[in-house]
């Protein structure tokens, strides 16, 4: 098992000069009984499908052209933490999606099409509860909150609670 402060080390070390992007939350309608329900490692798995479709979506927005041909650094390193909510147990994660610059695309722009996007994949009804984005920030310190439900999810399923995108 890998404590938190490793986790949070090795992520922040991959993220080393991407200096720019954006700190997305994404909530979800998907529940669990609380982090010790079995049955979160294949709802996770439905999330994942969703963020995925997102974050490929949101590298379209942010690079265009570039992105569909695979152009060199036309792409946001995303790693994404999945969680369970304290309350009512609802599943949703938070993004750091950063870059080098290489997209000119404002916070309040990411904000603007993550909200329309998401509620396209979520099927939020217009509600804007579901979606925050917010300036990238000290990567470390977002990495660092993102591994805070990371040993106790090791511990009970014996895998991380993280995907890189």
């Amino acid at each position: 098992m890998l404590s938190r402060q490793v986790l949070a080390n090795a992520w922040s070390k991959r993220f080393a000069g991407l200096n720019d992007g954006y700190w997305i939350s994404l909530n979800s309608k998907i529940h669990v009984k609380g982090r010790h329900d079995h049955a979160i490692q294949d709802k996770f798995i439905k999330f994942e499908g969703m963020v995925s479709k997102f974050i490929d979506h949101m590298n379209g927005q942010c690079f265009g052209r570039k992105y569909v041909r695979r152009e060199h650094e036309a792409k946001l390193t995303c790693l994404v933490g999945y969680e369970v909510g304290d309350v009512e147990g609802l599943i949703h994660c938070h993004i750091a999606a950063a870059h080098n610059g290489s997209t000119n695309r404002t916070v309040d722009d990411v904000r603007r099409i993550s909200k329309w996007k998401w509620q396209k994949i979520c099927k939020t009804n217009g509600s804007e509860q579901f979606v925050d984005v917010d300036g990238i920030g000290n990567i470390h310190d977002r990495i660092w909150y993102m591994t805070k439900q990371s040993e106790q999810h090791q511990r009970l399923f014996g895998e991380f609670n993280f995907s890189l995108h």
